[in-house]
Order: structure tokens, then C-alpha cells, then sequence
């Protein structure tokens, strides 16, 4: 019936970012040291997690540094068997988003082989392919 449209097959392309750090520079610098922070806005007491220099919420520059206890729940998960090319060599991962006893969520991959919702989990910093990261971990893996 119709004509199907001719098309062509393009190259995979691989984008890197170059993203300016200089104002959440903290961030990494406390991942290096084993922990993780959050930024708080002064203003109107917004939790920020991945870390923001401006609060999303009111716009103020006015923010302070909150470490993170590492204690989650987990509220939503995902397990990924056929993963995007560029981590085509990483599935089958977990990818989870946690509620933090601070009040914030976290999305993380997760290491374990078994999780649900509902159960406690751990926040890490972790050093990864030469990268810093953080993950999560079942909460009784590091003995609480």
C-alpha cells in the first residue's frame, strides 16, 4: 500500500561533557573523602540533592552544605536488562530512587542482588572507572 521512506544508517556518536564545577566543587571533593553531600537553601530550607549552587525552588545563590547520613529507603526501582550503548557493557544493572532520612530522594544504581521496596538501603561514595560516583548498597551489607 505504501511506499516505504529510504533512510540511511548513521555512525553511533559518543558525546563527552565538560560541565563547570566550580560552585559544587564541595560535592566531589567530600565523594573523594567517602561522603556525600546535599545542598540546603537558606532561604527557603529546599533539600537539593544532586547538589545545586541556586535552589531550584526560589531561585536564591543563599544555599549551605548537608551531608547526608547514607540511610534510604527505597521507594522505586528499576532493573535494566538491554541498556542505551553507552553502558552496553554494564547491564544488567539496577538503577533505584531512595528516600533519604533527611527527606530528600536519591536515584543511584545499586549493587545487591536483592531489593524491594520498602527496604533500607545505603548511600556510598564510590571511585569508579577512574570516576567518582555514589551507590547503593543493601543497608545490612556494611553491618548495621
Amino acid at each position: 500500500m505504501g511506499v516505504s521512506e529510504p533512510f540511511i544508517t548513521s555512525k553511533t556518536l559518543s558525546l563527552v561533557y565538560r560541565i563547570p564545577i566550580s560552585r559544587i566543587e564541595k560535592f566531589w571533593e567530600s565523594l573523594k573523602e567517602g561522603r556525600v553531600l546535599a545542598t540546603r537553601c537558606k532561604n527557603c530550607q529546599t533539600l537539593r540533592f544532586p547538589p545545586s549552587a541556586t535552589c531550584p525552588s526560589c531561585f536564591s545563590p543563599d544555599v549551605e552544605w548537608v551531608e547526608l547520613s547514607g540511610e534510604g529507603v527505597v521507594e522505586t526501582y528499576t532493573k535494566i536488562m538491554a541498556a542505551p550503548a553507552s553502558f552496553s557493557g554494564e547491564a544488567p544493572y539496577t538503577v533505584v530512587v531512595a528516600r533519604m532520612k533527611e527527606g530528600v530522594k536519591v536515584l543511584a544504581w545499586y549493587e545487591g542482588e536483592n531489593i524491594s521496596i520498602g527496604m533500607k538501603v545505603r548511600l556510598l561514595a564510590k571511585e569508579e572507572h577512574g570516576s567518582l560516583t555514589y551507590r547503593f548498597v543493601p543497608w545490612d551489607e556494611q553491618g548495621d
